[in-house]
């Protein structure tokens, strides 16, 4: 036999081999091994499920209650008592507040005169609007003293350092050695002092 004869036969042998690994290669039916199949393409973002397959859930969980910022709902009434009366006087500054038996009574200072306005008790509604007095020294030197920090301001500040849900009873200006002070009173008798032009807390006493 001649080697070119040899060499067509080892050929021919190898090309065999190959075609039977290629049939192999496939299963039964046809279907191509996982090694030839191409993964599929992914576009965008995977699309979030909740825990039983429907809709995801959020685990942020309920949303506050509406209310005057982090102020607790039964103070509420004061402090819109408080805005509704320094409204109804185009601005003027409040600087006294009374419980005043299911109303608030609340003292602006307009010019050189004591200004009282009723307000109810959810303060929504003003009552009456009257003259009360001149305006007296302490007050106006408490209200120069305080700058732009408000009667509102000083009882958002004494409910935080308060920490409680007691009503308040009243809010002043406060005359200690020399210096002016926001007291802010509440109904179990505790008494919560602040820097009139700050808010910073100076003491807080129970009687």
């Amino acid at each position: 036999m001649s080697a070119r004869s040899t060499t067509r036969r080892t050929g021919l042998a190898l090309a065999g081999a190959a075609a039977l690994l290629l049939a192999t290669a496939c299963s039964d039916d046809g279907d191509p091994t996982p090694a030839d199949v191409e993964p599929p393409t992914v576009t965008g973002a995977p699309e979030e499920t909740g825990p039983d397959g429907g809709e995801p859930t959020d685990d942020a969980g309920p949303e506050s209650e509406p209310g005057d910022g982090d102020v607790p709902a039964e103070y509420e009434g004061v402090l819109a008592a408080i805005d509704l009366a320094v409204a109804e006087h185009d601005g003027a500054p409040a600087f006294e507040v009374d419980d005043d038996d299911d109303r608030w009574e609340v003292h602006v200072a307009v010019g050189d005169d004591d200004i009282e306005v009723h307000v109810s008790a959810d303060g929504t509604e003003v009552l009456s609007s009257d003259r009360e007095s001149d305006l007296d020294s302490d007050d106006r030197a408490g209200l120069e003293a305080a700058g732009d920090y408000t009667l509102a301001d000083a009882v958002r500040a004494a409910i935080a350092e308060y920490g409680g849900t007691n009503p308040i009873d009243d809010v002043s200006i406060s005359e200690e050695n020399g210096s002016y002070a926001w007291e802010v009173a509440f109904t179990d008798d505790v008494e919560v002092y602040l820097d009139i032009a700050t808010g910073d807390v100076i003491r807080v006493e129970n009687d």
